[in-house]
C-alpha cells in the first residue's frame, strides 16, 4: 500500500527526488487524514462498502493537489467541530454551578463534562492515570468511535511564521524548556506549557506516546491534523476554543501564515482517531527527534526519520525506481 501511494504521489506533482523526507511525510499524513475524515463524513463505515470503494477513495485523495487535500480536511473537520462545540457548550450550560464548584480540580471538572458529553455524543473523554508506566495522567475514551473522529485539540498559545521571525516572541519561547511544545511541518508552533484544560476540547497535550516495555505491540490510535477554527465558531464559542495567537496576525503575513480558509479565527492542530477505538487510552506518536530521545521513548516507524529529514532505506529504493 505504501509503495503504491508513493508512486501515485510522484505522478501528481514533484518527483520523489525533489521532496525532502519531511515534505514526503507531510504529504503522506495529509493523504491519511483526508481519507479518514472523508470516509467518516461520507458514511462509508455505516454502509456495506467493499474494499474497492476505499481503494477508489484512496485514488481520489492521492490525486489531489496538496491545497485541495488541506481544503478537504478543513471541510470535513469543520462539520465535526461544529457538532462537537455545540455539544460541549450544551454540556457546560447543563451543569449545575454548585456541582462544578464542588469539584476538586480542573481534571475533575473536565471529567464531569466528559460524562455528560457521552450522554449526547455516545462517547466522552476522561483524564486519569495513564496505562503507560510512569507517564502520569493520560486521556481515555469512554465509548466507541470510528476512524476519522475528531477527539480534542492541542491547546495553548499559537505562534505563526510572523511571530517566529520576530525575536520579541521567539526568544522567550525558546528560553523555556518544555515538553509541551508542538511544531508542525510548516513552522506553526503551539505551546501548551502550563495549560490547564477547562473542557474536553483542550486535552491534546495530555495524550501519551505508546511506549510500554510490557506491551511491545502497542501502537498509536490518533494522529495530528491541521485545521482552523472559523470566525463564526470564534464568535459563538470563544470560551471553548483553547488557542490564541501570541500577538495579532499582521495582514502582510496572511499568505505566509498558510491559511486554508479566508474566515479563519485561529489556526490549530487537532487529534483524530486512526482506528476504531473502544474504551481505550488515546495514544499519539510523538515523533521526537532521534537525537536526544529520552530513555523511555520508543520509535514507532520510519515516519519519525522522514519527519526530521533523516535517511529511510525504503525511500532510497523508491527514489531509484523513479529515476
Amino acid at each position: 500500500m505504501f509503495k503504491s501511494v508513493i508512486g501515485k504521489i510522484s505522478r501528481t506533482g514533484r518527483k520523489l527526488s525533489e521532496l525532502s523526507g519531511a515534505e514526503l511525510q507531510e504529504r503522506l499524513d495529509l493523504i491519511k487524514a483526508a481519507m479518514l475524515v472523508k470516509a467518516l463524513g461520507d458514511g462509508m463505515y455505516k454502509d456495506d462498502r467493499k474494499k474497492e470503494d476505499f481503494d477508489r477513495l484512496a485514488d481520489e485523495i492521492v490525486a489531489m493537489p496538496v491545497g485541495e487535500m488541506q481544503s478537504t480536511i478543513q471541510t470535513y473537520m469543520e462539520k465535526q467541530m461544529d457538532d462537537y462545540l455545540k455539544s460541549v457548550n450544551e454540556v457546560c450550560g447543563s451543569l449545575d454551578a454548585k456541582v462544578l464548584a464542588a469539584t476538586k480540580s480542573a481534571f475533575d471538572r473536565v471529567n464531569l463534562m466528559g460524562q455528560k458529553q457521552k450522554e449526547s455524543m455516545n462517547w466522552g473523554l476522561e483524564v486519569k492515570e495513564s496505562s503507560i508506566p510512569h507517564a502520569g495522567n493520560g486521556v481515555f475514551l469512554n465509548g466507541r468511535i470510528r476512524p476519522g473522529t475528531f477527539l480534542t485539540v492541542l491547546p495553548g498559545t499559537v505562534y505563526l511564521r510572523q511571530h517566529i521571525v520576530d525575536p520579541q516572541y521567539f526568544q522567550p519561547l525558546t528560553k523555556v524548556k518544555s515538553d509541551y511544545k508542538y511544531w508542525s511541518y510548516d513552522g506553526l508552533i503551539i505551546d501548551s506549557t502550563n495549560y490547564v484544560p477547562t473542557s474536553p476540547v483542550a486535552l491534546g497535550h495530555l495524550v501519551n506516546h505508546p511506549a510500554d516495555p510490557a506491551r511491545a505491540t502497542l501502537k498509536p490510535n490518533v494522529m495530528v491534523v491541521p485545521f482552523e477554527f472559523t470566525r463564526r465558531e470564534g464568535q459563538m464559542y470563544p470560551h471553548l476554543i483553547p488557542n490564541r495567537y501570541v500577538a495579532p496576525e499582521k495582514f502582510m503575513y496572511k499568505v505566509a501564515n498558510n491559511h486554508v480558509i479566508a474566515n479563519s479565527f485561529v489556526r490549530s492542530l487537532g487529534l483524530i482517531s486512526i482506528s476504531e477505538i473502544e474504551n481505550e487510552e488515546l495514544l499519539l506518536d510523538y515523533r521526537l527527534p532521534p537525537k536526544g530521545q529520552p530513555a523511555w521513548y520508543k520509535q514507532i516507524d520510519d515516519s519519525t526519520l522522514r519527519r526530521w529529514n533523516l535517511p529511510v532505506e525504503a525511500d532510497k529504493e523508491l527514489h531509484s525506481e523513479q529515476k
